[in-house]
């Protein structure tokens, strides 16, 4: 697999990595971990994908969808995306 990284975040990467002391490679894979193991909910929030101009709002869609309101999100269509 191959990322394409702007300047800063391959040196933020860098900082990280050496700050946890650990190699770039080791890092990246348990942050792409991480980040599969989320909620859709989540993983689409972090990608920008909401049309929510107000991060609470979105947040209190995400904590209603993992208390299991079913209807926490029908106002919003995933395709739909920010910017």
């Amino acid at each position: 697999m191959r990322l394409e990284l702007s300047p800063f975040a391959t040196k933020q990467i860098s900082v990280i990595a050496h700050r946890q002391g650990m190699t770039q490679l080791s890092m990246l894979s348990r942050l792409i971990k991480w980040f599969s193991d989320q909620p859709i909910q989540v993983q689409a929030s972090i990608m920008g994908q909401y049309p929510i101009d107000n991060d609470d709002d979105l947040m209190m869609m995400i904590v209603r969808h993992m208390s299991g309101d079913p209807d926490a999100f029908k106002a919003i269509s995933f395709s739909s995306k920010k910017g």
